[in-house]
């Protein structure tokens, strides 16, 4: 099993970040969350993130048994808790105002953000508002966050996971091929679709290794994501801003004398 791997995401914050995308994602309004189903999909997450053998903070834990406590009070028949309709207050109110809280100033940083950017854009080349060192051991994920790259993943599982086996026997796949993989590609592409990553993947354990190598190729600063929507296609570049990155040059030299038909068939 490959080693845990720490998450530093540009829009990451924790489990407010994914309540708010599976806000957005079933369309529903903050002040009138169905418990259940957000509960149902907010361990879905969890579990998907503890199948790829990441740490889960602690955060996230406490919000999953914050969730299932709500959802159990809303259950209990409101005259078990209180004596008249006028007593009884939502369960979900406190959590509907840290997640409005949240929103309003995760939604001011995007704007400074953006604002800061323009700025920086007036002045020379040479001229550097933001550190953008890739800091060993952390992920950095441009453009979109892990939330919609899980959400993505998720449905390359639904949709490829039942018609693959489990593994295949004396399959023999690593992580550092599948990046080797990543990086041979988009040396003859601009970009690479997210979907075409697991194509050809003939097992569930060969689109898990995939995924975990582009998370890897992520977190070293070789490639990028950019995503042109809310829960759009996601597309992933070579990272050419990172000078740095030796390891995607070794890997590029390595592939120079392969042919085209066997890099898109290997």
């Amino acid at each position: 099993m490959a080693e845990r791997l720490n998450f530093n995401l540009e829009l990451f914050e924790g489990p407010l970040d994914l309540l708010l995308h599976l806000i957005k994602l079933n369309e529903i309004e903050i002040t009138d969350i169905p418990i259940a189903e957000i509960t149902k999909q907010y361990m879905e997450y969890l579990n998907l993130i503890s199948e790829l053998n990441f740490e889960v903070a602690s955060e996230f834990i406490i919000m999953a048994a914050t969730l299932m406590r709500i959802k159990a009070r809303l259950l209990l028949p409101q005259s078990e808790l209180f004596e008249t309709e006028e007593d009884w207050e939502d369960p979900r109110q406190e959590l509907v105002e840290r997640l409005l809280e949240y929103k309003k100033y995760k939604e001011l940083s995007i704007h400074l953000t953006e604002k800061l950017e323009a700025f920086q854009d007036t002045f020379s080349r040479d001229f550097t508002l933001l550190d953008d060192t890739y800091k060993k051991g952390e992920i950095h994920i441009v453009h979109t966050d892990l939330f919609n790259l899980l959400s993505a993943y998720k449905k390359i599982l639904s949709r490829l996971a039942n018609r693959l086996p489990e593994e295949i026997e004396g399959e023999k796949i690593t992580i550092e091929e599948k990046e080797e993989h990543i990086i041979t590609k988009l040396r003859y592409v601009n970009f690479v679709r997210f979907s075409e990553l697991f194509r050809e993947a003939r097992s569930k354990n060969e689109i898990v290794l995939t995924f975990m190598a582009l998370l890897e190729l992520l977190r070293i600063g070789n490639v990028k994501v950019q995503q042109e929507n809310m829960f759009g296609e996601i597309y992933i570049y070579k990272n050419e801003s990172d000078n740095s990155s030796q390891n995607a040059v070794n890997t590029e030299n390595e592939c120079e004398n392969l042919e085209t038909t066997e890099i898109y068939n290997n």
